[in-house]
């Protein structure tokens, strides 16, 4: 700023300098949006119109708490529109401050991507880094929203996935969460990175593993079902792969020798290769993974049967010991 200044002091005296001066430095403002612009720019799809996000917001049904009422007769006021940060409760009976949302989050648990468009571009935060439970990403987790979730992991809340939701006695990450019920968006959120260690090494967390995988504890536990799903899931990713790079190497033809003793190959791999992204396109086409998710499902495929080994060796001595005291107390 100081030295537009003084290029404006050392062009005043010269008319014909001056006007183009001050018209440079228009066209420089004009060009360059306000923060609200910039974030207009990044939202990435349809956007909710500003008369009926303004209206969704006093309609939201949130209140300040903590609440006087109990079920109907508890009073919701709805979000300030001009506050799209401002947390607030969404059940009469959550009467604690961790169990407060955010408009993103409250939006986020309805999938509703428009309206978290437009809190984006007013300025809404999409993590809550203040919000101890309903955060955004584990709010569409709960109510299956993928395509709310792969929005926000990809406009700043990547980390989220890996990111404990904790309230009183409970302590969940998202993907506990999303493997309970969610089949495809526990699968996005483990090539995501979600049971990796937190490093960014790319080599999977045991610990996390146990915790987010691993049984409820409860005798008749399904989980052993789903980490077999789990299992055969990676399995087809990790045959894949190794078909893709197959069909790759059988493109390969022997280099012919031509004049001046060069060697110059006609294979069908040496003409794909000469197009920018089409050896990936064919890729991501037949479903192939690549480079750190490709590494995840290996670790996977490699892992996951011992682990399925020992919670089952677990649960099948929990199943014995509830079945001996209930032989005990009959008996």
């Amino acid at each position: 700023m100081k030295s537009v200044r003084w290029c404006q002091v050392l062009v005043e005296p010269f008319p014909l300098l001056n006007s183009l001066f001050r018209q440079v430095i228009s066209m420089q403002t004009m060009s360059e949006p306000d923060p609200k612009r910039r974030r207009l720019l990044k939202v990435d799809g349809v956007i909710e119109d500003e008369e009926s996000a303004r209206q969704k917001m006093r309609d939201a049904q949130v209140g300040p708490g903590p609440w006087k009422g109990r079920g109907k007769t508890a009073k919701r006021t709805g979000f300030d529109p001009n506050n799209v940060t401002k947390r607030m409760l969404a059940s009469p009976y959550d009467d604690e401050d961790y169990f407060k949302i955010t408009p993103m989050g409250y939006f986020a648990q309805k999938g509703d991507l428009p309206m978290m468009r437009w809190l984006y571009a007013n300025g809404a935060n999409t993590r809550d880094t203040n919000v101890s439970f309903w955060f955004p990403v584990y709010a569409a987790t709960v109510h299956g929203h993928l395509d709310a979730c792969k929005w926000l992991y990809e406009h700043g809340a990547a980390d989220d996935i890996t990111r404990n939701a904790v309230a009183d006695m409970m302590n969940h990450r998202p993907l506990k969460t999303a493997f309970e019920t969610f089949r495809a968006m526990s699968r996005w959120m483990i090539l995501k990175g979600a049971l990796c260690e937190s490093n960014g090494s790319g080599e999977l967390d045991a610990e996390v593993m146990e915790q987010d995988l691993g049984d409820s504890g409860r005798i008749f536990d399904h989980g052993h079902r789903k980490r077999e799903m789990l299992l055969e899931w990676a399995q087809d990713l990790h045959q894949c792969r190794k078909s893709f790079a197959l069909f790759l190497k059988g493109t390969l033809s022997r280099p012919k020798l031509h004049s001046y003793h060069t060697r110059r190959s006609s294979s069908p791999l040496r003409i794909l290769s000469g197009n920018p992204g089409i050896l990936e396109r064919i890729g991501d086409f037949v479903g192939n993974v690549r480079d750190r998710e490709a590494r995840i499902v290996r670790q996977l495929v490699e892992v996951l049967p011992d682990f399925n080994k020992e919670l089952e060796e677990a649960r099948d001595l929990r199943i014995e010991s509830f079945a001996r005291g209930s032989r005990m107390r009959m008996g």
